[in-house]
């Protein structure tokens, strides 16, 4: 049809997701199907809850084991081979291994625009400080920085020395109408799940 617009193919990497995570379930609601074509991979060392939850959202998923470094680089020719087959427009990864995995694997295939969402402000540098570079070279790969804090930001433009044109300062949102009024039904769910 002439005029149609193409929807965007946004694949969402994630690492050692294991339990539910709000900030991904909010991204899954959020996300208008008649634009964005989205799926996760998930870098996990075996089955775990969230892929249940995104496949209950109807959202397609792929879980690529990642069981430690050891098995680093098969995980990254996978997730190689995953963007060739399904050519994203957008690359969007989340956490160390995602990041690390999902950056340079997007930019080998070419993908021109790759965000990682930055979620820890110092947890490298103070605990793991031989690992810092780790940090440096994801944000070297991001074309965009997420971070959801001014604190994270400050850390990933001084102590990282991450381009400030890359970082995006974008707030987590939650809907506060999950939470004002719950139903016990819900209540019950929940307890039975958990």
């Amino acid at each position: 049809m002439p005029g149609r617009m193409q929807r965007v193919k946004v694949t969402m990497v994630a690492s050692n997701v294991l339990y539910q995570a709000p900030i991904f379930i909010s991204i899954c609601r959020g996300l208008d199907p008649a634009i964005f074509d989205c799926e996760f991979v998930l870098l996990n060392p075996g089955h775990a809850r969230f892929e249940d939850t995104l496949r209950e959202f109807g959202m397609p998923t792929t879980r690529i084991n990642l069981y430690g470094n050891r098995s680093m680089p098969i995980a990254f020719i996978r997730l190689v081979w995953h963007f060739l087959r399904r050519r994203p427009d957008v690359v969007h990864a989340h956490l160390l291994h995602a990041g690390l995995l999902g950056m340079v694997a997007a930019w080998v295939t070419r993908v021109k625009r790759r965000l990682y969402t930055h979620h820890h402000a110092n947890f490298q540098p103070t605990y793991f400080p031989k690992r810092a570079w780790i940090d440096r070279m994801i944000n070297r790969f991001a074309t965009t920085i997420v971070v959801a804090t001014d604190i994270v930001k400050n850390v990933v433009i001084k102590h990282e020395g991450a381009d400030p044109a890359k970082v995006e300062l974008i707030h987590f949102g939650f809907s506060n109408t999950e939470w004002q009024s719950v139903d016990a039904a819900r209540v019950e769910a929940i307890r039975t799940r958990y």
